[in-house]
């Protein structure tokens, strides 16, 4: 890593030992006060170190919660990022996965990032965690609000987790449903 991205890396302190929301929400805040962060993020997302990965993405979601334009310059890069989580980092840090998830699922622009992103999050619907679940129902419920081509095929997934599935994933369903009632927006976060 070059000395200036270190510096960058250092500043978020994504290299901290324990990490927690307090910690993403602080290092997202500095994102959006300074954009030019979002170099230092996105590498930390590209680099090899697990820790490092799960805490930038735990940033980046927390960025595209409340700015997701800041990162959509990078959707093709995220995209690839999400769909190269191996099993054993996806196993071990499924966090990553799931921050992951939604952060594709906001900054997917055109017509067919939108559709990729569905495919990458479709099989985190039937995940052992209900986390990765949650995100699934979230990011597939988003996706299919801004590319209506894609409901008949996540309708029915939103359907079965209003029916049958936990707390969380009822009321991201719900969410879902409530924003498909108000029209189709290519600005949703």
């Amino acid at each position: 890593m070059r000395r200036a991205e270190s510096v960058r890396t250092h500043i978020l302190k994504l290299d901290q030992a324990t990490w927690g929301l307090p910690d993403a929400r602080r290092a997202a805040a500095q994102v959006l006060v300074h954009p030019e962060l979002v170099k230092a993020l996105m590498r930390a997302l590209s680099g090899r170190d697990p820790v490092l990965r799960h805490h930038a993405a735990d940033t980046a979601r927390r960025v595209t919660e409340r700015r997701p334009e800041l990162l959509t310059s990078y959707a093709e890069r995220l995209l690839g990022l999400f769909s190269e989580i191996g099993p054993r980092e996806a196993g071990e840090n499924w966090r990553t996965r799931a921050h992951l998830g939604l952060v594709i699922a906001r900054v997917a622009q055109s017509r067919a990032q939108c559709l990729r992103a569905a495919g990458l999050l479709m099989p985190l619907y039937y995940d052992s965690s209900n986390v990765v679940r949650c995100t699934a129902v979230e990011g597939l419920g988003v996706l299919a609000w801004r590319e209506p081509s894609l409901r008949a095929e996540v309708q029915p997934l939103i359907e079965e987790a209003l029916a049958t599935g936990t707390i969380a994933m009822q009321c991201r369903a719900r969410d879902a449903l409530r924003r498909w009632s108000l029209g189709n927006t290519r600005t949703a976060r």
